[in-house]
């Protein structure tokens, strides 16, 4: 497979990965009204998760590591929610050690962020690709299989950071 082919077949792997695995940013339940949501000064930042993965498993001719975080908030005051997700695929260091960095930027139009709290959940996974060729060379498929993953709540945060942070999350990871 060449180069050019095997990084657009790794790209549409991990588009079709992310899609099935995450979640769209959310509004859900929210008493407030449209007007009153748009005047609320939005809540800024983000969540940078490092993820070191020790790769133990065997990683597949065609496999890739990818990392995935989501974040999610119910605002106490309004019961409007929130989730937003982010993903990176991971890089090599040596032996059976890789890095991932999946970093998310949020902005949520909450009235109270000192008092709500935010879930945090992490992931990494082996994941491969295999493209399938029609027999008349017209269309490629790529089709995903998950090799291995590892999931986990990351704990809760007592309060919504302060605008403008940036909240690093360090992940260490088994495969």
């Amino acid at each position: 497979m060449t180069t050019l082919k095997r990084a657009l077949v790794t790209a549409c792997v991990f588009s079709q990965f992310i899609s099935s695995q995450s979640a769209p940013k959310v509004r859900r339940g929210s008493t407030q009204t449209p007007e009153e949501l748009s005047s609320t000064v939005p809540t800024t930042g983000a969540f940078v998760f490092r993820f070191n993965i020790t790769v133990a498993s065997p990683l597949p001719k065609n496999g890739i590591v990818v990392c995935q975080a989501d974040a999610d908030v119910s605002e106490s005051s309004t019961n409007g929610a929130f989730e937003e997700s982010a993903a990176g695929f991971a890089t090599f260091v040596s032996g059976h050690v890789w890095t991932c960095t999946a970093t998310m930027h949020y902005s949520w139009p909450l009235s109270t962020p000192s008092m709500d709290q935010v879930n945090l959940n992490e992931e990494a996974s082996i994941i491969e690709a295999r493209a399938v060729t029609a027999t008349n060379a017209n269309a490629t498929t790529v089709t995903t299989t998950s090799v291995r993953q590892s999931a986990r709540s990351g704990g809760t945060l007592a309060s919504v950071p302060l605008t403008g942070s940036t909240t690093v999350e360090n992940v260490s990871v088994r495969l």
